[in-house]
C-alpha cells in the first residue's frame, strides 16, 4: 500500500509541472506572436488621442507707480572739486525729495560716473584733455501717482541737470496672479471644448498643464515728462495677462 501512493503523488507532480511548462510556452508564442503582428503591420494597437491648447488671461490694472530718474553732472578743471560739487548737489536733491515724502527705501543711485573729457587736436596730433566730468543719477519711486506732477516740478526746480519720467507701471505685489491663472485655464479648456465638440469626441482628463509666459506687464498709455510746466500728468493703466498650455485626453 505505501508503494502504490508513493507513486500516485509523483504522477500528480509530474503531470503539474507538464501544464506549467505549457502555459509558460503558450504565453511565449502569445506574446511573440502579437509583436510580430505589430511590427509587420498586421495589427495596430490603439493609442489615446490628446488635443494641447493655449489659454489667455488679460486684465488693466491702474498704474499705481510713477518712476522719475534725476541727473546731476558737473564739470570742472581739478577732479575732486568736480567729485566735491557733485555729492553736494547730490545730497541737496536728495534732501528735496525726502522732504517731499518719498522714503529713503524708495530712493536709488543708479549710475556714477567720473572721468576727463579727451578731444583730438589734429594739428599737433596730440589728444587734449579738458575738464572732469563727474555724473550721477538718482532713481525716485512715487507710489502716489496723484502727486507726479508736483514731484515733477520739485526735480525741475532743483540743481538737475537732467529730468526723465514719470514712467507709469504697476505695482507687481498687487497683481492677482491666482486668478489670471484660472481664467487662463477655463479659456484653454473652452477652446478645448469646441475642438472636441467639432469632432464628435468629449474631453477627458487633463494630462499636461503648464504655465506659459509669466505675468507681463505692457503699458496701454504712457507719458514721459521732461519736468516743469505744471502739466497734467495721466498715470493710465497697465495690462497684465497669464499664458497656461493645457493637454486634455479625448474620449
Amino acid at each position: 500500500m505505501p508503494t502504490t501512493t508513493i507513486a500516485s503523488n509523483s504522477n500528480n507532480d509530474y503531470s503539474k509541472d507538464i501544464k506549467f511548462l505549457l502555459f509558460v510556452v503558450t504565453s511565449m508564442v502569445l506574446a511573440l506572436g502579437a509583436y510580430l503582428a505589430h511590427v509587420y503591420g498586421w495589427v495596430t494597437f490603439g493609442k489615446p488621442d490628446y488635443i494641447t491648447v493655449t489659454g489667455t488671461s488679460r486684465n488693466l490694472q491702474s498704474n499705481q507707480v510713477a518712476t522719475f530718474n534725476a541727473g546731476v553732472t558737473v564739470l570742472n578743471p581739478d577732479k575732486a572739486e568736480a567729485v566735491r560739487m557733485m555729492n553736494e548737489k547730490a545730497a541737496g536733491i536728495m534732501n528735496a525729495i525726502k522732504e517731499f515724502g518719498i522714503p529713503e527705501e524708495d530712493l536709488r543711485t543708479s549710475n556714477v560716473s567720473v572721468f576727463q573729457e579727451q578731444s583730438w587736436d589734429a594739428a599737433s596730433q596730440q589728444t587734449v584733455f579738458g575738464d572732469w566730468r563727474a555724473t550721477t543719477s538718482l532713481e525716485i519711486k512715487l507710489k502716489d501717482v496723484s502727486r507726479s506732477t508736483e514731484l515733477s516740478d520739485l526735480l525741475a526746480s532743483l540743481e538737475t541737470t537732467d529730468v526723465f519720467g514719470p514712467n507709469f507701471t504697476i505695482d507687481v505685489a498687487d497683481v492677482d496672479e491666482g486668478t489670471l491663472l484660472s481664467m487662463a485655464y477655463e479659456d484653454a479648456k473652452a477652446k478645448a471644448y469646441v475642438a472636441a465638440q467639432t469632432s464628435g469626441r468629449t474631453l477627458g482628463k487633463v494630462t499636461h498643464f503648464v504655465e506659459g509666459v509669466p505675468s507681463s506687464a505692457q503699458p496701454m498709455f504712457f507719458r514721459e515728462g521732461m519736468g516743469g510746466g505744471g502739466a497734467p500728468l495721466a498715470p493710465g493703466s497697465t495690462e497684465v495677462s497669464k499664458t497656461v498650455t493645457v493637454t486634455f485626453l479625448l474620449r
